[in-house]
């Protein structure tokens, strides 16, 4: 919900009702608060490759292929849809050692 389209006096009580809330039960307002999703914008390398795929589905149309526009449109939603995969840490970084060091005993 948009707070800017609400009039003065629904902003009001909704505040009031937001300030109530916050005192009464400050962990439960807590778990709602809005955090910024980590990777929630593409990074430039992810919009290029949907540029990429949208060029490919406009070339497709111009040369009327129908399959290379869907595949250019499905590979465009892909790269901007699906989240890239975190790196794993490698051993080091689990056992919490230097590269060719022995694990702790």
């Amino acid at each position: 919900m948009d707070p800017s389209r609400l009039t003065w006096h629904e902003q009001r009580v909704l505040s009031e009702i937001e300030r109530r809330l916050d005192q009464e039960d400050p962990d439960m307002v807590s778990a709602f608060r809005a955090e910024p999703a980590a990777g929630a914008v593409p990074g430039p390398g992810r919009l290029s490759l949907a540029g990429v795929a949208v060029l490919v589905a406009v070339v497709g149309l111009l040369v009327s292929a129908p399959l290379v526009v869907f595949c250019g449109m499905i590979a465009a939603a892909a790269v901007l849809l699906v989240d890239a995969p975190e790196p794993s840490p490698g051993p080091e970084a689990r056992e919490g050692g230097l590269p060719g060091a022995l694990p702790p005993v």
